[in-house]
């Protein structure tokens, strides 16, 4: 990524989409907190962007790190819902739980500080999984976006 942070965002967010997309009304990107290791200076220009919507998805702990374990010990990084095979074990040492809930936690309280009560929604990853229209339905009126009907595709879940 050649470019500056800001000529970044203005070409995802002021620039895109353009006039001929008239089916798109929002458009957002999936930010993790490693990403601010390699650019440290782009979260403090997320935060000057007055009109941004931040939509913090939270998950059990443990049980991200149970999953980040297992996708990196076994490659598997994605996952059906119709596969079945038993995923494989892993040991968590209790000093990896430790530095992954600091800085999980850290991350959070981060976003939280940073951006205002109408800029912000925290959707629980697991509220999503067991309740998906009810917490798209809150994305949706968050957004200020029309309600898009959903499908009955197969479920994809993350392993890490």
């Amino acid at each position: 990524l050649l470019r500056t942070d800001r000529e970044l965002l203005e070409q995802a967010y002021l620039r895109y989409p353009t006039p001929g997309y008239k089916n798109v009304t929002h458009i957002g990107c999936k930010i993790n907190q490693p990403q601010f290791h390699d650019r440290p200076a782009f979260f403090a220009e997320l935060t000057r962007w007055p009109a941004l919507k931040v939509i913090l998805v939270t998950r059990n702990i443990l049980e991200s790190l149970r999953s980040f374990a297992q996708a990196r010990q076994s490659g598997q990084w994605l996952k059906f819902s119709s596969d079945a095979a038993r995923p494989p074990r892993v040991r968590l040492s209790i000093a990896d739980c430790e530095a992954y809930f600091k800085a999980a936690d850290d991350f959070h309280t981060r976003i939280e500080h940073s951006f205002t009560a109408s800029q912000l929604l925290v959707v629980e990853y697991e509220s999503l999984l067991h309740e998906p229209a009810a917490c798209l339905g809150k994305v949706w009126h968050f957004l200020g976006a029309p309600a898009i009907e959903l499908s009955d595709r197969a479920v994809l879940q993350r392993q890490e």
